[in-house]
C-alpha cells in the first residue's frame, strides 16, 4: 500500500463520519441562573508581593552599599606606590 493511497482512504473515511452536535446553551444558562461566581482572592498574592518587594529593597540597599565600599583592584595595585617619594 502506497502512503498516498493510505491517506486517501483515511480522508474518505473521515468524510463519511457524522459531525457530532454540541449543545452547550443549556449548561451556560444553568450556570447563569445559579450564579456560580468564581470569587478569587488576591490577598495571598498581595502578601507575597509585599514580602518579595521588601526583600528586594533590602538586598538592593545592601548591594549599593557594598558596591560603594568595594576597593578597585587597580587601586590596590598602585597602593604601594603612593607611599614612595618620587623626589
Amino acid at each position: 500500500m502506497d502512503t498516498l493511497e493510505g491517506i486517501e482512504k483515511l480522508a474518505k473515511r473521515a468524510q463519511m463520519q457524522r459531525i457530532p452536535a454540541f449543545a452547550v446553551s443549556d449548561q451556560v444558562m444553568a450556570r447563569l441562573r445559579f450564579g456560580e461566581v468564581d470569587a478569587t482572592s488576591f490577598a495571598v498574592f498581595d502578601f507575597l508581593a509585599g514580602i518579595f518587594a521588601t526583600a528586594a529593597s533590602i538586598i538592593f540597599y545592601i548591594g549599593i552599599n557594598a558596591w560603594m565600599h568595594i576597593v578597585s583592584p587597580l587601586t590596590q595595585f598602585f597602593a604601594p606606590l603612593q607611599e614612595v617619594s618620587l623626589w
